[in-house]
């Protein structure tokens, strides 16, 4: 009978690091910033910006999705992504979609109730736009613009926003409720640590924006560059949906102000 032959075992270096990082789990630190949102905000850029200066350790990756739809694996689990304890570094995450999901402010504030949370916004037709780009191109999505329109805006609005299982439960319409989606968070977390930013003032003016942010942060400002945003491919709109997406979004727009005690720059 021929003996088998065995075949080697190979190990990945990203297996092998997170086995290293879970046997090291309880000696690693947890976020004391987080990007929560929103999603096509300009996350990915703001979060690269940042994890470039000396007093930030960033998170093994940048989207670690622990309070949205991982909260079920465990503290544990969630330090395993940040660097060893060390009181002279910031450790920090970014999952944009936080923001939208129900349950994640009081989830994250029962974990890191220090936390100073950051919340990109953009102007709401912009980004509810770029965000059905982003699904429909990875083929996430296969309702038309108008489809989604016709069905999500008929959703209700009122009370914190759903929690979701999976990122394709969530409303592309509605992830753009800016004030709906802040509230959780500021009344978990208190106003003064919750940092809002324009997406649309950190692109124009990127080194004022990310100086600013760092102060608010607690951080010595550094010169930070700012990456370009994740593009989708262009396509043509149709203005009529446009045009109805401004008049839905006009007063969530005034809600947000209120909120904020400032206006943002698509509503100039």
């Amino acid at each position: 009978m021929a003996k088998l032959r065995e075949k080697p075992l190979r190990v990945t270096k990203a297996y092998a690091e997170r086995v290293l990082r879970r046997a090291t789990t309880s000696f690693r630190m947890l976020p004391g910033a987080m990007i929560i949102g929103g999603m096509r905000c300009g996350s990915s850029s703001a979060f690269r910006a940042l994890a470039q200066h000396s007093g930030i350790a960033a998170s093994g990756f940048k989207e670690v999705h622990f309070f949205d739809v991982a909260f079920h694996r465990g503290v544990s689990w969630y330090r395993s992504f940040f660097p060893f304890a060390d009181d002279k570094i910031l450790a920090m995450e970014a999952t944009p979609s936080y923001m939208a999901h129900g349950l994640a402010a009081s989830r994250a504030h029962s974990v890191v109730p220090d936390a100073r949370v950051i919340a990109l916004l953009r102007d709401p037709v912009e980004r509810t736009w770029s965000h059905y780009k982003f699904r429909s191109y990875r083929g996430f999505e296969s309702r038309t613009f108008a489809e989604i329109v016709e069905e999500e805006t008929k959703l209700p609005i009122d009370g914190p926003p759903p929690a979701f299982s999976s990122l394709e439960e969530m409303s592309i319409i509605q992830a753009s409720l800016y004030a709906r989606q802040l509230r959780p968070w500021i009344e978990a977390f208190g106003r003064d640590h919750v940092i809002v930013v324009d997406a649309d003032m950190l692109f124009e003016s990127p080194d004022s924006v990310l100086k600013q942010l760092q102060v608010d942060l607690g951080l010595r400002p550094e010169n930070l560059d700012l990456p370009t945003r994740n593009s989708s491919p262009k396509e043509p709109r149709d203005p009529g949906l446009m045009r109805e997406l401004e008049s839905y979004y006009e007063a969530p727009n005034k809600d947000l102000e209120s909120l904020l005690g400032r206006s943002m720059s698509w509503s100039d």
